[in-house]
Formats: C-alpha cells, sequence, structure tokens
C-alpha cells in the first residue's frame, strides 16, 4: 500500500500518487497514526472520541468473500453498486476495476457470473443506476456510459472542466440528474448539476479548504452529501444546489485524528486519509474508517451522529486492509447487506451482513454527551 492517500478519487489513472502528493499528500493509518510528540486532538474530534466510547463495537457476518484468482481476475477493485431488484430480494452485485477497464457481476453467492469490457471505459466508475441502465463514469475523458444488455449503449460528455483544469472528479447519478464535484489544482471545489444532454444547469461553490472536500458524492434520502475523506464533515446540498450545509459525523474516531491536529496547525505535510468511502442505506450513512489491520465500518444516524461501530470477528490482520468502496443495501426485514471492495492485503470484493438491535438503537438515539469543555 503506498503511502500517499491514493484513494477512490475518478481520474484518469488508476492509481493516482503523484496527484496526490501534489494536491494533498494523504497518509494512510501505517504510515500516519498519531505517534508524534502531540496526541492532542481538536475539540471537535475529542467529543466524536468520547461518544464513540459510549457505542459498543458490533460484529459483520460475512456472507462470502472472493480474492483475485484466475476464476476472479481482479486487480483493482474501485467502486460496487447493488443492483436493483424487483423481487426485494439482495440483488447481484457489480464492481468497477480500473486497471482491468472492466465491470465485473456477481451473484448472491459470490460467483463471478459475467465480466464486460469495452473500448471506451477508461478507469470506470460507477455512479448509478436507471431501471437495468447503468451508469459508468470514464473520468479522464469526462465521458458517462449507458451500459445496458451487457454493451454500452451510449455515452455522453457532461460540461466539465478538463483534468488539467480541474484534476479531481467525483460523480453520482441521482434524481434523474448528474452530479460531479471537481477541485482545481488551487483547490477551489465546485459542485454542478447536469441535465440529459450533459449540460449544466446548477453550480454550487464549496468553501475552503481544499482537503475538507475531496471525497466522494453520494445520494442520501432527500440531498446530495458531498463527503470528505480527510474530515469527518459532510455537505448536504439539496437538488437545487442553492445551498451546502455542513453536517459534521459525530463520534467518527480515529488513530490519526492527532495526525489531523497537527496538519490543521501546518505542523506536519500530510493530512491523514480517515474515509475512503461512504454509503447512504435508508436513515443511515456508513462509512469506512480506515484502520490499519481490521474493516471498521461506522454507522451515523440522519442527524450525523454515530449510532454503530461495525468490524470483522477476529483478531486484527498483521498486514494493512485497504477497503476502497462501499456499497450497503437495506432488506425488508431490516437487515443489511454491506459489500467491502479492497485492494490489500489483496484485491477482493466480499459481503457481509449485520442486523442492528433494535432496543440497542433505540437508546443510542436518545442517549446524550455532554460536549467536551
Amino acid at each position: 500500500m503506498s503511502a500517499t492517500g491514493d484513494f477512490r478519487l475518478a481520474m484518469g489513472d488508476w492509481l493516482l500518487p503523484a496527484v496526490l502528493v501534489l494536491m494533498l499528500g494523504g497518509c494512510l493509518p501505517h504510515s500516519c497514526a498519531g505517534t508524534g510528540p502531540s496526541r492532542a486532538l481538536l475539540p471537535a474530534d475529542s467529543l466524536s472520541r468520547r461518544v464513540a466510547r459510549s457505542v459498543p463495537m458490533d460484529t459483520l457476518r460475512r456472507v462470502w468473500r472472493v480474492e483475485a484468482s484466475n476464476d476472479a481476475p481482479l486487480t483493482f477493485p474501485r467502486t460496487a453498486l447493488f443492483l436493483q431488484n424487483k423481487q426485494g430480494k439482495d440483488a447481484a452485485l457489480a464492481v468497477s476495476d480500473a486497471q482491468q477497464n472492466a465491470l465485473l457481476f456477481f451473484s448472491e453467492k459470490g460467483q463471478l457470473t459475467r465480466t464486460m469490457r469495452a473500448d471506451s471505459f477508461a478507469a470506470p466508475y460507477l455512479i448509478g443506476q436507471r431501471a437495468d441502465t447503468l451508469l459508468v463514469l470514464s473520468p479522464k475523458p469526462r465521458r458517462v456510459h449507458f451500459v445496458a444488455g451487457g454493451r454500452v449503449a451510449r455515452s455522453l460528455t457532461p460540461n466539465l472542466p478538463p483534468p488539467e483544469e480541474a484534476p479531481l472528479l467525483w460523480a453520482t447519478a441521482a434524481e434523474g440528474s448528474l452530479f460531479a464535484k471537481t477541485i482545481d489544482p488551487e483547490g477551489r471545489a465546485v459542485v454542478t448539476r447536469h441535465g440529459a444532454r450533459g449540460q449544466g444547469t446548477a453550480r454550487r461553490a464549496l468553501g475552503r479548504p481544499r482537503w475538507h472536500h475531496a471525497g466522494p458524492l453520494r445520494w442520501w434520502r432527500d440531498s446530495l452529501v458531498s463527503v470528505s475523506g480527510f474530515r469527518p464533515v459532510t455537505h448536504r446540498l439539496p437538488p437545487s444546489l442553492n445551498a451546502a450545509r455542513a453536517l459534521r459525523l459525530t463520534g467518527f474516531d480515529s488513530p490519526m485524528l492527532p495526525r489531523t491536529r497537527q496538519y490543521a496547525r501546518d505542523d506536519t505535510r500530510r493530512p491523514p486519509l480517515l474515509m475512503p468511502d461512504a454509503a447512504p442505506a435508508g436513515a443511515r450513512l456508513f462509512a469506512i474508517n480506515l484502520r490499519a489491520g481490521r474493516l471498521r465500518i461506522d454507522a451515523f444516524g440522519p442527524g450525523g451522529r454515530l449510532t454503530h461501530r461495525l468490524t470483522t470477528p477476529g483478531p486484527p490482520r498483521s498486514q494493512d486492509v485497504y477497503p476502497r468502496a462501499l456499497a450497503v443495501r437495506r432488506g425488508p426485514d431490516g437487515s443489511y447487506a454491506l459489500a467491502v471492495a479492497l485492494t490489500a492485503p489483496r484485491p477482493a470484493v466480499a459481503l457481509y451482513r449485520w442486523r442492528p438491535d433494535s432496543t440497542t438503537d433505540d437508546r443510542r438515539r436518545t442517549a446524550a454527551v455532554r460536549p467536551a469543555r
């Protein structure tokens, strides 16, 4: 795993260390876990640590895991998406592989059912589904492909700045529109909405600093959510993009938070990568909490407060664990299916199940934590 924060950015190249060193210079758990002379936290992070300690750890149940092999030629799984299923059951899973320029489709039991490649794919990035059509972004050429029936039915080029003007790009398709977030070399972050022909229909500039905005776009309930990989803060925007409201993820705790404070005070050159991806399901937002040696996922309620901490059973691995992407689906029985794409310790896709305890859930929603003085 690289010491640079080459997380799931929608760029033309499938590994992005050079760009991130220049623009963000992020670091990962094994190289910046806050072991320096100061382990002090920012005030908001101090409160989050207290909240996190009040929430017991829950265990994810692994349903299946597929690792790179001749039968499943994974090389750089980058995004994951549960496919829509009219029967209400867990649908099949689509995974994009940025190095292979391919989409891989898995059954509910984890069997690779087919692989799709297209000459027009360039580091494909799954951004949504409309009926039986998948929307796939090729970031460097700024093309969105509509995939149906196992082929690219059509493509369009949204009105976006070229890569040299905005090297960082994320996108999502929701509510009949395409939403994109770009960050230019000066750190200016802009969210845009695009119509059926790719034309821009709305625009919202996000405030600085740039490292507060580098991360994926998601649609959660009735709002667009701009996630930051480097701070546990999201920004919620209505479909019109006429406002942006910050929503702090209170309870997000990480051994790397002291390093965040050092970076905010200009005491270190690289901010730590905390949250590579997040995915909504119902009233909850699930976020990957990047940890050395173990998969960790945090669940937050509509107000941004931590409700559950989820992890896998067993002792931590001696190797780094690097989850790149997360997809979540809520079942009719109230349980959740969580699909995770990983690139370390080896390329893999895993499916987990989790069923929250309703009594504990109610108690956590009503619990209050006194703010830190």
